[in-house]
């Protein structure tokens, strides 16, 4: 293997390493989105089902947080 085969080589590591690491950044982001907007939906049945204001105005407090998970994903 001559150098620029090893330069290539390292390249690519280096964009593969970067890809590997952005996407699992991504992966993260999703989850955390997935969990949060779960916890919203069982939040907003039991403030239905008990006519519970408060946990109401909670979920509506939090859906600042899972929109901002969404515009981390749309920039990722």
């Amino acid at each position: 293997m001559n150098m620029t085969d090893k330069a290539h080589t390292t390249s690519e590591g280096h964009i593969f390493q970067r890809f590997d690491k952005e996407l699992q950044s991504l992966i993260q982001l999703v989850d955390d989105m997935g969990k949060l907007v779960s916890q919203q939906i069982r939040d907003t049945g039991k403030a239905i089902k008990k006519a519970d204001t408060e946990r109401a105005r909670l979920v509506l407090e939090r859906e600042k947080q899972v929109d901002d998970l969404d515009n981390a994903i749309d920039d990722e």
